[in-house]
């Protein structure tokens, strides 16, 4: 069958779903008034997959009312954590695989304000003839799907070494970062951005996520990832560097040392 049309069944199918979830979050809505909301935002935190994201879920969730959560999926959530995800308006980040957590899908009770794709918003823009989605599982969620936007503070599609490699993670700061000076934040909270520094995620053992996904060198490949580190390190360190009037704290098991002077680190023991 030709691959374009399957994406336009998989787009009919997920944005259906999308148009029911959308229609039951609209109904449970109105029946319920989520001041929080209404407040303005104070601080933002950031969540990737790293281990020290539990930090947030077990210590620090309170303090946010706007949440990024990137590359979620559903061994990364244990039952309790949603109730960490309650009373947030929320915005979601993932690669182009789409691999989402769909226990979320039940929870239509939790505000999911935005999805982000992290490609660039004009290639996303420009829909199914020139798509480089590989499923449209997010649009089950009835919120409308963008790419990563463009910035006046940082070139973020530029040749430059710093750029090249970011990945979805890095991307969600970035975005994290823009909504935050487009609203007057100045505080912004990450965690779970160990940048496989450690040998853990949030739940699971890093090393198991080659398994099966890759070939006979997937412990070859999961040291090269583990090594990226350092290059990632200095990426999130560029990021952090072109956005001054924001305070970044950010809790990890990583051990770079950054220069920038607007982040402060805290060490994530496991």
């Amino acid at each position: 069958m030709n691959t374009g049309i399957i994406l336009r069944i998989r787009y009919c199918f997920y944005s259906s779903v999308g148009i029911i979830s959308f229609a039951l979050r609209k109904i449970f809505f109105s029946f319920y008034k989520f001041n929080k909301y209404k407040h303005k935002h104070n601080r933002i935190a950031v969540l990737g997959r790293g281990n020290s994201a539990n930090k947030y879920f077990d210590q620090e969730y309170k303090l946010h009312s706007k949440v990024f959560i990137a590359n979620y999926v559903n061994r990364d959530f244990i039952i309790s954590d949603y109730l960490k995800i309650l009373n947030k308006e929320l915005v979601l980040v993932y690669n182009i695989c789409e691999e989402i957590p769909y226990f979320l899908l039940l929870f239509f009770f939790i505000k999911i304000n935005e999805i982000i794709i992290s490609q660039s918003d004009k290639l996303i823009s420009e829909g199914l003839r020139v798509s480089t989605r590989g499923s449209y599982r997010l649009n089950m969620f009835g919120v409308k799907v963008r790419g990563v936007r463009e910035s006046e503070y940082i070139n973020i599609f530029s040749n430059k070494r710093e750029v090249t490699n970011i990945t979805t993670g890095l991307y969600a700061i970035y975005e994290a970062a823009e909504f935050a000076l487009r609203n007057n934040i100045f505080d912004i909270s990450l965690y779970g951005f160990d940048l496989y520094s450690g040998p853990l995620n949030k739940n699971t053992v890093l090393r198991d996520e080659f398994d099966g996904k890759y070939t006979e060198d997937s412990d070859e490949y999961y040291w090269e990832c583990r090594e990226d580190y350092l290059a990632l390190s200095k990426s999130l360190d560029y990021i952090i560097s072109k956005y001054p009037k924001i305070f970044f704290s950010y809790h990890t098991t990583n051990p770079y040392e950054f220069k920038s002077d607007n982040i402060k680190k805290y060490n994530f023991e496991y």
